[in-house]
């Protein structure tokens, strides 16, 4: 693998040269720290990008739910912005034990730019099923689906809103993203199991 290419499930996640990228939640200092407490929890990714305006720190959890649709449709709607904000709230504590403990990496440059008057971007990048296959045209269908992601992007605000107001949920399917980041299947993504 590169050194800014990531397998996170059944998605590769190729970050340009403006990012600098640590998969947290395998992380020697997560792993050997914090995790440690039971009930912790972690995002995937702690990320730091090189913007024209200054660095930007980013928290990005990912999830797949294309293989059992059904039996996680009641954990989207409902218990998912809860779950990712714990991700959240739970790394940004690993990040400081680690730093103030000197585990393993230096965490310094995460929690430096935590720390900035900037807020940082929490994440969700989430593959699902279609909400609403087969039903009318695909401009109605799309239309559906923003509505869909519009609300957990709400939900999400408002149980991270003690650090961010920046808060985004994108897919291989969604169009746009994060600059600077390629997101790809890997072969036999999605399928059933």
């Amino acid at each position: 693998m590169t050194p800014n290419r990531f397998e996170e499930g059944e998605l590769r996640f190729d970050f340009d040269g403006t990012w600098t990228v640590s998969k947290w939640d395998d992380s020697n200092a997560y792993r050997q720290g914090i995790q440690r407490l039971e009930g912790t929890k972690a995002v995937d990714f702690v990320c730091v990008r090189d913007t024209p305006g200054g660095n930007q720190s980013v928290f990005i959890e990912v999830k797949d739910f294309r293989k059992e649709p059904a039996r996680n449709k009641r954990r989207i709607e409902t218990e998912l912005p809860q779950e990712v904000a714990e991700k959240v709230r739970d790394t940004l504590s690993g990040l400081a034990g680690a730093h103030v403990s000197r585990r393993t990496e230096d965490w310094q440059p995460w929690l430096a730019f935590v720390s900035q008057r900037r807020n940082p971007y929490v994440v969700l990048w989430m593959e699902e099923v279609p909400p609403f296959p087969g039903h009318g045209n695909r401009q109605v269908w799309e239309q559906r689906a923003k509505a869909h992601g519009t609300t957990l992007v709400q939900q999400l605000k408002k149980r991270v809103s003690w650090l961010t107001k920046r808060v985004c949920v994108y897919s291989t399917k969604g169009g746009g993203g994060l600059p600077g980041l390629q997101v790809s299947n890997l072969p036999g993504a999605g399928s059933p199991p």
